[in-house]
């Protein structure tokens, strides 16, 4: 679909005014009840971003959204992946007008964007990984350009295992455009590699009082759980829907402070290293939001040691996992 085609914008003009005016209707009728607290918001869009998931490998493409912006061969932008990003960022922003035009106020519309992870190739080196990523990070949507805007607040696909890993990313990024109201657009207390796996899902390096708790306990005013009634118990319902996820909701919705250490009332997480690699992962998280804040220009150091823990938690490495631990907690600990 081309985002800045004439017809493509006239279409879903149309389409914001319908379902914008019908979410007003039924808003205004909570208000005159006096419950338009039941109200959360509106996710426009579903991780939103510009490739083809069906082609592997992928096939570039945007061609005429740039020709609708006067490119041409002869005429090419400065920097084609970087015009292509902003083609994404303001398709976005043109879902959040048409959304705020129909009557629902911007701060009740989100963004929903697929966090990235950094996945650097063997033998390649950080900083090259970083200028190659600049070129092709519109296809998977940067944070920084795509989740954030003047006209909504920004939303996220965020995971159990990835979670802990990815919170502290989150963090950094907000804390970049003055802390704004944020949400998980997507997302359960469960490694999402594990659920297409032969032994079904299985919950991630948090609990999920602390997955909950790692957004409540941070500015965020939402998560869109999945998986709560799927009616497939080996699936993201088993942990959505656990006993111990449940046990994390009522703490919720009672009043009480989610812990984002060891919850009494949650299950311990599944790893099989022991309790000193747990006690390592729980330093991590614990840390890294801090030491994110407290050196900005570092970020781009650390993240691939980041990615190199989860990798090996997803590939069921624990000893790997552990070594990577150990790296992160070594760099954040230098002076």
């Amino acid at each position: 679909m081309c985002y800045n085609s004439p017809a493509i914008t006239a279409e879903t003009t149309r389409l914001a005014n319908i379902i914008g005016s019908e979410i007003k209707k039924n808003t205004d009728q909570l208000n005159a009840q006096g419950k338009d607290y039941l109200f959360m918001g509106v996710i426009a869009g579903w991780e939103t971003r510009m490739l083809d998931d069906s082609q592997n490998p992928h096939v570039d493409y945007g061609y005429c959204a740039l020709h609708n912006l006067g490119y041409s061969a002869s005429n090419p932008p400065p920097d084609i992946d970087l015009a292509l990003q902003e083609v994404v960022s303001n398709w976005i922003i043109f879902w959040d007008k048409g959304l705020e035009a129909a009557g629902i106020p911007k701060e009740k519309v989100f963004t929903h964007i697929a966090f990235p992870v950094d996945k650097i190739p063997p033998g390649m080196d950080a900083a090259t990984f970083r200028t190659l990523e600049m070129k092709n990070i519109y296809k998977d949507s940067d944070p920084n350009v795509t989740a954030f805007n003047d006209v909504s607040y920004p939303g996220f696909s965020i995971y159990g295992a990835q979670g802990g890993l990815l919170f502290p990313a989150v963090y950094a990024g907000l804390d970049a455009h003055g802390d704004p109201p944020w949400g998980v657009a997507e997302g359960t207390d469960m490694d999402l590699a594990s659920t297409f796996s032969a032994n079904g899902a299985t919950s991630g390096v948090l609990t999920m009082e602390q997955y909950l708790g790692q957004v409540f306990n941070h500015g965020g005013i939402y998560v869109d759980l999945f998986g709560l009634n799927t009616g497939v118990a080996d699936t993201f319902e088993k942990v959505t829907a656990g006993p111990s996820s449940i046990a994390a909701y009522r703490k919720f919705l009672s009043g009480e402070i989610l812990s984002e250490g060891t919850a009494a009332s949650a299950s311990p997480p599944s790893v099989s290293s022991g309790g000193n690699f747990r006690d390592k992962l729980l330093k991590i998280q614990n840390e890294m939001p801090a030491w994110m804040k407290a050196h900005p220009g570092r970020q781009p150091e650390a993240a691939p040691l980041l990615q190199k823990l989860n990798e090996r938690m997803e590939a069921s490495d624990m000893a790997g996992a552990e070594q990577a631990a150990d790296r992160i907690l070594n760099f954040i600990e230098e002076k």
